[in-house]
């Protein structure tokens, strides 16, 4: 038996028994669900094997990748960003996580760039997992999380494959929803840190990748809100959250400032995204855009189905208002981040569809959760 058909055995039993985990956990009573603990390293080994042969691929996959490492070899010797070396309208974070990971000893080259890739996808769907486990239950963040993981294991197109500048982002953009998860009814003092590191994370994200700030702060000022048991709470909840971002981000200007990286702030980060915008994608080519692409078309089906069925059932068994307020309003607000974030840029590049896939199963979990009639806070 060769190699390969040991590899290809090894990842279709893995991925064949998440499915059977995540479609057989609703035939089971709400305390014998399975254990979040198999999901977890289901959900790991899967990206890990399904991605196991791009990881050893000898060279670039894509220009961000070579960008990247540049960068995250000039911050071992100088860690202030946007001096010297510049890639674009990628942040500075994804080459901290390189170089993070270069720390733990990894080689800088394109293996290390890879497995950033996989770091930032498994955990990523982890803490969403895991948020949405909180948030409901087990079965339900099953049903969200593992076609996404799917989606991620075994890409067609490359450009769901190399270290892109939208991963770092969107492991934060987890850990966002994660940290939003633990909101509980009391104002406490731990409460209200939560609040204030969510702006923390915001601001990560932010410098990560400027183009994920529409998805960042619906995904959060949405998941705050459902959350929260009355709109006086969203609200010192989201105020609380939005002056630590903008108190964290001066911080950190200012120390660019001081270094005098400034004016290339303004010109690498700030100008060159505006360019981008100058002529953003209209509705229908966003739409032609995701369903060309082979990787979100399947997926966009899956999650469609899975949603409008899920959406059947809240609006079944709700009133009107509360179909409205807690399924209705948030779905519309996440697809209206997610198209802006999507077709602002104005350039069909596939990467920047992983913010519509974090759109679609955050919609999901909102359909899911409205229909859900008995939500584990």
């Amino acid at each position: 038996m060769t190699w390969s058909v040991l590899y290809w055995l090894a990842y279709l039993g893995i991925a064949f028994t998440l499915l059977i985990l995540s479609s057989s956990n609703w035939l089971r009573r709400a305390e014998k669900q399975y254990r979040p603990f198999w999901f977890v390293l289901l959900y790991v080994a899967l990206v890990a094997i399904g991605r196991w042969r791009s990881i050893f691929y000898p060279t670039q996959r894509n220009p961000d990748e070579s960008l990247m490492l540049a960068q995250a070899m000039k911050f071992d010797s100088d860690l202030m960003p946007w001096r010297s070396v510049d890639t674009g309208t990628g942040g500075p974070v994804d080459s901290y996580v390189l170089l993070f990971l270069h720390w733990l000893g990894l080689p800088f080259g394109y293996l290390l760039a890879r497995l950033a890739a996989v770091v930032c996808i498994a955990s990523y769907l982890v803490l969403l997992f895991l948020a949405f486990r909180r948030m409901t239950n087990t079965r339900i963040a099953a049903l969200c999380v593992t076609p996404l993981a799917v989606f991620y294991a075994n890409p067609s197109s490359i450009d769901f494959v190399h270290y892109s500048s939208e991963l770092a982002s969107m492991a934060e953009i987890g850990l966002m929803c994660w940290v939003v998860s633990g909101f509980e009814a009391t104002a406490t003092q731990a409460q209200i840190m939560r609040a204030a590191f969510v702006g923390a994370i915001g601001i990560l994200v932010a410098f990560s990748k400027i183009q994920a700030i529409p998805v960042a702060a619906i995904a959060a000022t949405v998941l705050i809100c459902l959350r929260s048991t009355s709109l006086h709470q969203a609200i010192v909840r989201l105020g609380l959250g939005t002056l630590c971002a903008v108190l964290f981000a001066a911080f950190i200007v200012a120390i660019l400032l001081h270094a005098g990286v400034g004016e290339d702030l303004r010109v690498s980060f700030i100008d060159l995204p505006r360019t981008y915008t100058a002529s953003p994608l209209d509705f229908s080519a966003t739409m032609k855009f995701i369903v060309s692409t082979d990787d979100t078309r399947d997926f966009s089906f899956v999650s469609m189905v899975l949603t409008c069925t899920t959406l059947i059932a809240s609006a079944r068994k709700s009133n009107a208002r509360h179909f409205l307020l807690y399924a209705v309003v948030p779905m519309a607000l996440v697809a209206v981040g997610t198209y802006v974030a999507i077709a602002q840029p104005g350039r069909l590049y596939p990467h920047y569809l992983n913010y519509f896939a974090f759109g679609a199963t955050l919609a999901l979990f909102i359909a899911c959760r409205s229909a859900d009639a008995h939500i584990d806070a």
